[in-house]
């Protein structure tokens, strides 16, 4: 096998990575997204075609890599001696791969079968993450992260339902966290969202169990 090192070429520098998607957001008026969902009433939305103007410009699996926006929570939990802090330290990450989802109401791309995303940030922030399309009826995304202090790993075969005025988003998400140092592992799943105000008024999410 291929070290780390034997990995990254003598050209490779630490990039400028951007902080805003590479396209404007598209205007949504005088498009109706009742018309497209009113048939849809009880069925599973990955199913069914949505016009493009309500996704965004990034594939699903783009945005799993988002899940490590908060990274150092890792990194500081394995370095972390007292276990109640090391344990509040991982449910602060848990938490923290929501954050994502503030205010952010479009759909990202279905990615097609076999299709991977890789970001690596060794260099920078210490981890490498990949993740692969590996099944497309029933969808199911799963992802890999490695680090000199953690792995972190998951599968996600999402779910959008409609019901008049929500969409009930069920991530059906299992993940699991090692933490090298501590010799520790850790699982949970995925939380449920609800979207509201999809026909009318100002659209907003919460969580449920």
């Amino acid at each position: 096998m291929c070290s780390r090192e034997e990995y990254i070429t003598e050209d490779v520098a630490v990039n400028d990575w951007r902080s805003s998607l590479p396209a404007p957001m598209i205007s949504k008026e005088g498009i109706s997204f009742w018309s497209v969902l009113r048939q849809s009433i009880g069925r599973d939305l990955t199913r069914i075609t949505i016009p493009i103007v309500f996704n965004e410009p990034l594939s699903f699996l783009q945005r799993l890599a988002e899940y490590m926006e908060y990274y150092e929570l890792l990194k500081t939990a394995d370095q972390c001696d007292d276990e109640i802090e090391r344990f509040e330290f991982v449910a602060a990450f848990v938490i923290s791969t929501f954050a994502f989802n503030h205010l952010r109401l479009s759909k990202p791309f279905n990615p097609l079968w076999f299709e991977t995303f890789e970001l690596d940030r060794w260099q920078d922030e210490g981890y490498r993450f990949v993740a692969e399309q590996v099944s497309h009826h029933p969808p199911v995304s799963a992802f890999h992260v490695e680090s000199d202090f953690y792995e972190f790993c998951g599968t996600i075969s999402p779910k959008l339902r409609f019901w008049g005025s929500t969409v009930e988003v069920l991530p059906c998400g299992s993940f699991m966290l090692k933490l090298l140092r501590q010799n520790e592992t850790y699982m949970w799943n995925s939380v449920n969202v609800t979207v509201h105000n999809i026909v009318m008024g100002k659209m907003y999410m919460n969580l449920v169990r």
